[in-house]
């Protein structure tokens, strides 16, 4: 792989493209176009403001996070041509996976934009699924390839809930 800034950026961005049009857009959309079939229930329309209030946000966490392993990890979201250095700045003090945080709520925005069910139905299914992909798949490979650096940065950085107070220093 083209190991320059615009070649991590183009091939990070086309798996972005791949992973944001499944799981935070089709999916969602199938999930909320199957159970609208399946029922009338909806989500309160009281939500809908806080949907679009979440979804700018989920985002630019999400991004934010996307764009710090390109342009300071050297590398992309991509399981096969990860950040070639622990990242422990930005979000990533506060939060040990802002990215997935980010995306996650991206489908809760969703759900509470669109007030589907079916979405939000979805949304936490998606959680469940990532924690276990996280928990039992990730954070063992990324304990392997960083050792004690990331040992110490599991002890002191929260998986999912930002803690302003238990979060590493430095940028």
């Amino acid at each position: 792989m083209d190991r320059s800034l615009p070649g991590i950026f183009l091939h990070a961005h086309g798996y972005a493209v791949l992973v944001v049009g499944t799981f935070l857009v089709g999916l969602p959309w199938l999930a909320h176009s199957l159970f609208g079939l399946m029922s009338d229930l909806r989500l309160p329309a009281a939500l809908v403001p806080a949907g679009y209030v979440l979804l700018p946000a989920a985002g630019t966490l999400s991004y934010s996070s996307f764009w710090l392993f390109m342009t300071r990890g050297r590398g992309t979201a991509f399981p096969t041509d990860p950040p070639r250095t622990l990242l422990i700045l930005g979000p990533y003090r506060y939060v040990r996976n802002p990215m997935y945080v980010g995306n996650l709520a991206i489908v809760f925005a969703e759900a509470l934009a669109f007030r589907s069910v079916g979405a939000l139905l979805y949304a936490i299914l998606l959680s469940v699924v990532t924690h276990l992909y996280v928990s039992r798949m990730e954070e063992p490979a990324l304990t392997a390839r960083y050792g004690d650096a990331y040992r110490q940065y599991l002890k002191t950085v929260p998986r999912w809930v930002p803690s302003l107070t238990r979060g590493l220093g430095g940028e």
